[in-house]
């Protein structure tokens, strides 16, 4: 049954999300092709002709950051209409336990948000790689001895040992985070549709703001604490003759600590909701 409930869910997301999706690809191509026109250098150009070049490219890449948002958008709609509305009513009628209808939810917020990373991630890729091909058009190469190199140099630089490791790490975080992400919109509509009847995606809104700045506040706290840089500096001044492989390994089980914090807020954010869809969310 989840299968179904997740393939629903799923097509109801992507009939729009596609197409955000797409525009911001299209936006890259645009964007890869006004960089390389910007930073040429002795180009003749007039001041208009490149101020509109500017405008377009800061509005180009503002298109393609915004699909995140755009995605949270549409998983807040989704969870609203599906949930709180009359639809939410027939929803909870269906002969499918709770814990599959908020799990479905849930899955598909999560595969939304990474498609919208992985999307981002692809589209600055695909900048480089139209500004290098539009340099290599002209006969230069200030695009690709500015950005492309360097870069790719230092992904391949750094690809092996612990750097595979950190890498690793850091995904599990970012799922984590995009779990806990998940959890605060979902609760945030919950608790909204609990305490009043009407206006509930305003005091929703209202409610995720307020869980955004608490969030902000010990995200800062929990930086602070796993401070990388402190941890070296320790190290150096306890222990001078701490081997580099000691350290590496430190910065590793450093990571662990905002990855377990995040799973553990998650996992209690998942139960509180199920408690409140299964005793006090009341559709009729």
């Amino acid at each position: 049954m989840l299968g179904k409930l997740l393939k629903y869910d799923m097509k109801a997301v992507f009939k729009y999300w596609w197409l955000a999706a797409l525009t911001t690809v299209l936006l890259s191509v645009i964007a890869g092709v006004l960089l390389s026109y910007v930073i040429e250098e002795d180009a003749a150009r007039g001041v208009l002709e490149e101020a509109i070049a500017i405008v377009g490219l800061v509005i180009s890449f503002i298109g393609i950051f915004v699909l995140p948002l755009v995605t949270e958008v549409l998983i807040i709609v989704r969870l609203y209409k599906h949930f709180f509305t009359d639809e939410g009513y027939l929803t909870f009628t269906l002969p499918v336990k709770k814990h599959a209808l908020l799990n479905s939810k849930l899955i598909m917020a999560m595969a939304f948000q990474l498609a919208a990373v992985v999307t981002v991630v692809m589209d600055v890729i695909i900048i480089l790689f139209v500004g290098m091909l539009c340099d290599r058009i002209k006969g230069i190469d200030n695009f690709s001895s500015d950005y492309g190199e360097p870069l790719f140099g230092e992904l391949s630089a750094d690809a092996w040992g612990f750097g595979i490791l950190y890498t690793a790490e850091a995904i599990l975080i970012g799922l984590a985070y995009m779990f806990v992400l998940s959890m605060v919109i979902f609760l945030c509509l919950t608790i909204a549709s609990v305490l009043t009847k009407k206006h509930k995606v305003l005091v929703a809104i209202g409610l995720f703001y307020g869980a955004n700045a608490i969030s902000s506040l010990f995200t800062q706290i929990a930086v602070y604490g796993t401070d990388l840089n402190g941890v070296f500096m320790i190290f150096d001044s306890v222990n001078n003759g701490v081997s580099e492989l000691a350290l590496k390994w430190s910065v590793a089980a450093q990571l662990l600590i905002p990855l377990g914090a995040l799973a553990a807020v998650g996992a209690g954010m998942y139960a509180l909701e199920y408690y409140l869809l299964d005793r006090k969310l009341d559709l009729q």
